[in-house]
C-alpha cells in the first residue's frame, strides 16, 4: 500500500521545488535607483560637471557624444515583480496579476565643457496582468 503513494510525493516535492524557485525569481532589479529628488538637489544647470555626477551616481548606462558636441547621460533603474499566485500550474493564469514593473530614468545633457545644460527625470510604473483580470 505504501508503494502506491509514492508517485503522489514525487509530485508534491517537484511542485515545492518549482514552486520554491518561482518564489525566489519573483524580483529582478537592473541599474541604480535615483530618487527625484536627489537628483534635484545634486544637479545645478550650469555648474555640475560629468565627474561630479559619476562620482555622486556611478557609471552611466549610456553616454553618448552628438555631432554637436553634447554629451548625452542616462541612467536606467527597473525592477519587475511576479506576482507568486502566477506560478501556480493552471489556476495562475485565472487568479495570478502577472506582476509590475517600477522604473526611472535620470538623462543629462551636458555641453563640451562636460558641464550641465539640462536634465531630466521620469518615473513609471507598468502593471502586469492577465487578459481575465
Amino acid at each position: 500500500m505504501r508503494e502506491a503513494f509514492r508517485p503522489v510525493w514525487v509530485l508534491a516535492l517537484v511542485f515545492g521545488i518549482v514552486g520554491v524557485g518561482a518564489l525566489s525569481a519573483c524580483a529582478t532589479t537592473q541599474g541604480t535607483k535615483i530618487e527625484a529628488s536627489d537628483a534635484a538637489a545634486f544637479i545645478h544647470k550650469g555648474k555640475t560637471t560629468k565627474v561630479q555626477l559619476v562620482q555622486k551616481f556611478g557609471q552611466p548606462t549610456q553616454d553618448n557624444v552628438g555631432s554637436n558636441g553634447k554629451e548625452t547621460l542616462v541612467w536606467y533603474y527597473s525592477k519587475s515583480t511576479a506576482d507568486p499566485k502566477s506560478f501556480i500550474p493552471i489556476v495562475g493564469f485565472f487568479v495570478g496579476n502577472g506582476g509590475k514593473m517600477d522604473s526611472n530614468a535620470l538623462e543629462v545633457l551636458l555641453d563640451k565643457r562636460k558641464v550641465v545644460l539640462s536634465y531630466q527625470y521620469m518615473t513609471g510604473v507598468t502593471p502586469g496582468g492577465n487578459t481575465l483580470n
